[in-house]
């Protein structure tokens, strides 16, 4: 009785806390780990709009659940910053936050191929003197890092210069 004593007044402060990153944690586990499943996509290069086959309806859906799940994280952040600041609200946000990370292990990152399609863009500026905005990877194909931007490789780059010497920092 004495530690449920303790628990239940926790809950009951915390409860709009917990109920938004459960309702999270079952966006993660309803729509990200069914539709993107690591198992299924992680041996070929694929985007989102490729696994949704760059329908309306898949757009839709994913932009409604990241709405969802962008509200239920300004409702935490704005519980936290009126109600809680004791140290005990610390490990209940970092719980929610490992239970999140474990949960994405098992999602495909959809992004993934984006990072090597700046590299690849990177050094086709800063090592090969070109125009990344009209010369495609595929350009260079003795290139082995060129080969890495999958199907984005075939075409140039849609940013503009601004975007192209940021990405090119690192390759410096």
């Amino acid at each position: 009785m004495a530690y449920g004593g303790k628990i239940f007044p926790f809950v009951k402060a915390h409860l709009l806390l917990i109920i938004a990153g459960v309702s999270c944690e079952i966006l993660y586990l309803a729509y990200l780990v069914r539709q993107f499943p690591l198992l299924r996509y992680y041996q070929g290069l694929r985007d989102i709009g490729g696994i949704t086959d760059h329908s309306y309806s898949g757009l839709t859906l994913f932009a409604v659940v990241f709405l969802c799940l962008f509200a239920l994280f300004g409702v935490a952040l704005w519980d936290i910053y009126t109600t809680h600041k004791e140290k005990h609200t610390l490990w209940l946000i970092l719980g929610f936050g490992a239970m999140f990370a474990l949960t994405m292990i098992f999602v495909y990152p959809g992004t993934a191929i984006d990072i090597f399609s700046y590299i690849a863009q990177s050094i086709i500026l800063i090592y090969h003197h070109a125009n990344p905005m009209i010369t495609p990877a595929a350009s260079f194909p003795s290139d082995p890092l060129m080969g890495l931007a999958g199907g984005l490789g075939s075409r140039g780059t849609p940013y503009g210069p601004l975007g192209l010497l940021i990405d090119a920092i690192p390759t410096l």
